[in-house]
């Protein structure tokens, strides 16, 4: 008895440690057939699985999207074609038709999906508010040093597409790093909070921000 429970531990472990490549296909010799099989299947219940509850998730409208100046306008695209978000919205909309979706636009596709007045840069504080949009917001978020350098230079460019001297009015990186810092925490946890300006956040500022990552968001 002994020995064929030991043949079964090494069976598995085998099994749940063979080399498995992005597509599926096993990258062992084909003696070990059984083994890519067993993985194979394992596998593919566990992507099922995450696909089922995944779908189980029952989307909660309106959808308030956090927007960090930087980090993925264009989910946005993704945002405004969940279903039922914005019925009628075309298949090939993108970010640069954003008027539509804004109150001013002249068909505004998102009335109940998508709250439009979050598609600028507004702290979680300032639109709808904490309390209220708990439980739907949604964000994106990036790498901090790489985000504040993707913002220095659109600024640069922004510049120099109206025709003036980015150096001109003293606004250096260092000093675009230092307003930048703490981007995320600032629209997460501050009163009227719009973009990244701002004095340096604290530790609890920090800690309240993360506890509002976990507790308050639907995507992260």
């Amino acid at each position: 008895m002994g020995m064929h429970m030991n043949i079964l531990w090494a069976s598995l472990h085998l099994a749940f440690s063979v080399p498995v490549s992005g597509n599926g296909s096993c990258t062992l010799p084909s003696s070990h057939k059984g083994a890519c099989m067993l993985q194979a299947h394992v596998q593919t219940r566990a992507q099922q699985g995450q696909i089922i509850a995944k779908h189980k998730k029952q989307v909660h409208f309106p959808i308030e999207w956090v927007h960090v100046p930087k980090c993925g306008t264009s989910f946005i695209n993704t945002l405004v074609h969940v279903p039922g978000a914005c019925p009628g919205i075309p298949d090939n909309w993108t970010t640069e038709e954003m008027s539509a979706i804004l109150p001013q636009g002249e068909h505004l596709f998102c009335q109940e999906g998508v709250d439009v007045h979050r598609i600028r840069h507004r702290g979680v504080e300032d639109v709808p508010g904490w309390e209220e949009g708990k439980g739907r917001f949604m964000i994106m978020v990036r790498q901090p040093e790489q985000r504040a350098l993707s913002a220095w230079y659109f600024y640069i460019k922004g510049k120099i597409a109206s025709g003036k001297d980015p150096s001109a009015s003293g606004y250096d990186l260092m000093t675009h790093s230092n307003v930048n810092n703490g981007c995320v925490v600032k629209m997460l946890v501050r009163q009227n909070q719009s973009g990244c300006a701002g004095d340096s956040v604290s530790d609890k500022e920090i800690a309240e921000a993360k506890l509002r990552l976990k507790t308050g968001f639907a995507f992260v």
